[in-house]
């Protein structure tokens, strides 16, 4: 049998593309690797499918687009997306412009997935790892895709929605980018983003499993670059949070090029330096028996305080009278703690790799597609989700462009050959 249409990957942009496509009549073959379609939505908003979200601007989304991410969804957006699981009868609701199934399940939008494919008589193969995808001749014709046991599929379109590699042990996705390039494709490089930042000093470890309001400020070579506040956590050995991986694309690629990366860390951004320091020093001046820890004492998580004296070979056992009597320089160094719990410099080493990571960045070139995904390259080839150069921060925006991309392309191959762009 010849489909019109095969759709490899069974994630969020392959599942509503071959709905979209089943809806306008076309025989739709979906193959998936695992033994699953949808699993990744699992992950996503800590299992409650964080799908969309009711803020939406170009700043949320890194991509090589000349116009803009959205600008190429459009008209398509956030309400589209809505209506479009409220058809298949989900009940949504927003909190902060974070919307969700009302349900707070990610099973809820799969299993809406899954009845509309049956529906529609979508052919489902799961546990299907394709290995080449090829024309019946060179330049026309039926494509021919085969997958690693040697079985040949036949149909007039193809569309790549493989996802990247992020949350993969041994991720297939990485042979949809080798899909991609056999077709003519070239791919941007590829690094994992919304993932932990590594640092040193070890010190840091000292702190480990804190959680704090905190403001990050990144810095690239010396200059700032992103700044973002929200809850910190100190992993071993680095930070990790909502506001870390808000900065932690800007920190790969700048990694990936060579550059010097640091964290200022505030841990009270709510607290004026001079306060601090008139604080701090009020309790020294006063200090009769009392240690380092009970000076600072109210200010940090304990955990935090002994991380910044541990910087500076200090302990919070320490009595602040011996610790002034012994040291010249106690003063000095009594203002560095102070200037730490407002700006702490963390040097940058590395990022957590793809299997920590809940986003691929790189990939396709959209400047070798159309808005609807339609490949420039390969006549009835199409890409879609996250296969394609675009990422988003936290908070939906990177499942937006799967679902929404997977749609447009979904309906580009509806019209194919005549409404190709």
């Amino acid at each position: 049998m010849t489909f019109d249409l095969c759709i490899i990957g069974a994630g969020a942009a392959g599942c509503v593309a071959a709905i979209t496509a089943g809806r306008n009549g076309k025989s739709v073959l979906l193959l998936e690797a695992k033994d699953k379609i949808a699993s990744k939505l699992y992950r996503t908003g800590n299992g409650k499918c964080n799908l969309t979200n009711l803020r939406m601007g170009e700043d949320c989304f890194f991509s090589d687009a000349e116009e803009g991410v959205l600008q190429r969804l459009s008209p398509m957006d956030a309400a589209f997306l809505m209506r479009f699981f409220e058809d298949l009868g989900v009940v949504l609701y927003a909190r902060d412009g974070y919307v969700y199934p009302r349900t707070e399940q990610a099973s809820t939008i799969v299993q809406a997935l899954q009845t509309e494919l049956s529906r529609l008589s979508v052919t489902i193969k799961t546990g299907v790892t394709v290995g080449s995808i090829k024309r019946e001749h060179p330049s026309a014709g039926p494509f021919l895709i085969t997958d690693k046991e040697g079985e040949t599929y036949t149909s007039e379109m193809v569309l790549i929605a493989t996802g990247g590699l992020a949350g993969e042990k041994d991720a297939p996705g990485d042979l949809g980018y080798a899909m991609a390039r056999s077709c003519g494709h070239s791919v941007y490089p590829l690094y994992p983003v919304l993932v932990p930042l590594y640092t040193s000093p070890e010190e840091i470890s000292l702190a480990f499993g804190v959680r704090c309001h905190a403001q990050l400020t990144l810095l690239v070579d010396g200059k700032e670059a992103a700044s973002e506040s929200g809850q910190l956590q100190i992993i071993r050995n680095g930070l990790s949070g909502i506001p870390v991986f808000q900065i932690s694309h800007l920190a790969g690629k700048a990694l990936q090029e060579g550059k010097e990366v640091r964290i200022l860390v505030d841990f009270l951004p709510d607290v004026q330096a001079e306060v601090l320091a008139e604080r701090i020093e009020t309790s020294v001046k006063e200090a009769g028996e009392e240690t380092l820890g009970m000076i600072l004492n109210g200010l940090l998580h304990d955990k935090l305080i002994r991380m910044i004296l541990a910087l500076y070979d200090l302990q919070p056992e320490m009595k602040v009278r011996n610790f002034l009597e012994k040291r010249e320089d106690a003063e000095a160094i009594l203002h560095d703690v102070m200037l730490s719990m407002k700006s702490l410099s963390v040097p940058v080493t590395h990022t957590g790799d793809f299997t920590e990571a809940q986003v691929t960045a790189g990939g396709v070139p959209l400047k070798e597609v159309t808005k609807e995904g339609a490949s420039l390259l390969q006549e009835g080839l199409f890409l879609a989700g996250e296969i394609l150069n675009v990422d988003g921060i936290c908070g939906g925006y990177n499942l937006t462009h799967a679902f929404l991309s997977g749609i447009q392309a979904g309906n580009a191959c509806s019209l194919y050959p005549d409404g190709r762009s």
